[in-house]
């Protein structure tokens, strides 16, 4: 790979890796996209009858949901290595806020005396430093961008270019969430409702997860590599042909289904 001058760039540590998050984060999303594009069938041949025509648009919308679990899984996996590589390498001052490996079953800060140190005879410091962040970001959620900004501040990443995509992150968290923890359900169980999910959504937050990890990963790197690792992103056809699809996705907004899905609704 080169840079704008022509001048091959040759990753080594962190730089490499960091290009293995991204190649890491382009496999996973040509899953889900994979999965994305087997609702065409449905869109594009629904039957006549009106219950075939409900029957395809609950089957879309349930393909739809089965995106968002793993969608998030993607963001979170590939944020957590991306910190994981930043904290390996930063200075005392970023590891103030995280447990010594083992010191603390609830993951609590506490006060480390000779017994905690015990456990960990022969280890180099390195490696104590290294087992200490994976068992704090094991146990770290990404369940907000509140959350994300912090751990990303923490590691001296610059989020300027990331805000505009708070909002839309945030919108595809919270309906995770809601899909894992409540089935998608809204209402009380005497009366429930499941909403409906719109293709368009889903592919907004597909090219929004992808576009966050490329360009945290970006700006990960040192100051002096990121122009050259932006236009090394430019040029590689992988990364382009996904955010090319991704991106011809949104210009087709489709509506899996109309309004409230009231499925189960014990009043009805």
């Amino acid at each position: 790979m080169s840079d704008t001058n022509g001048t091959t760039i040759r990753p080594r540590g962190i730089s490499k890796q960091l290009q293995d998050i991204m190649r890491s984060t382009s496999n996973h999303m040509q899953r889900v996209t994979w999965l994305f594009k087997s609702i065409t069938p449905y869109m594009e041949s629904l039957p006549k009858s009106k219950e075939g025509i409900m029957k395809a648009r609950r089957a879309i919308s349930e393909i739809l949901r089965a995106h968002i679990v793993p969608l998030h899984a993607i963001l979170e996996d590939g944020l957590r290595e991306i910190i994981r590589l930043k904290l390996y390498e930063a200075p005392y001052e970023a590891l103030s806020t995280i447990p010594l490996v083992g010191a603390s079953p609830a993951g609590q800060l506490k006060k480390i005396g000779p017994e905690d140190l015990a456990r960990h005879r022969g280890k180099t410091i390195d490696t104590l430093i290294k087992e200490s962040v994976d068992e704090f970001l094991d146990r770290t959620s990404f369940s907000s961008t509140q959350i994300i900004s912090g751990l990303l501040e923490k590691v001296g990443i610059q989020l300027s270019s990331l805000r505009e995509h708070f909002t839309t992150l945030d919108a595809m968290i919270s309906r995770r969430h809601q899909i894992v923890h409540r089935a998608d359900r809204i209402g009380g169980l005497d009366e429930w409702k499941i909403p409906s999910i719109n293709p368009n959504d889903v592919s907004k937050w597909m090219l929004t997860v992808f576009v966050c990890i490329i360009e945290t990963s970006i700006l990960a790197r040192p100051a002096e590599e990121q122009a050259a690792m932006r236009h090394i992103v430019d040029e590689d056809k992988n990364l382009q042909e996904i955010i090319k699809g991704l991106r011809q996705d949104l210009k087709k907004p489709k509506e899996a289904d109309e309004g409230t899905s009231n499925l189960g609704s014990s009043k009805n």
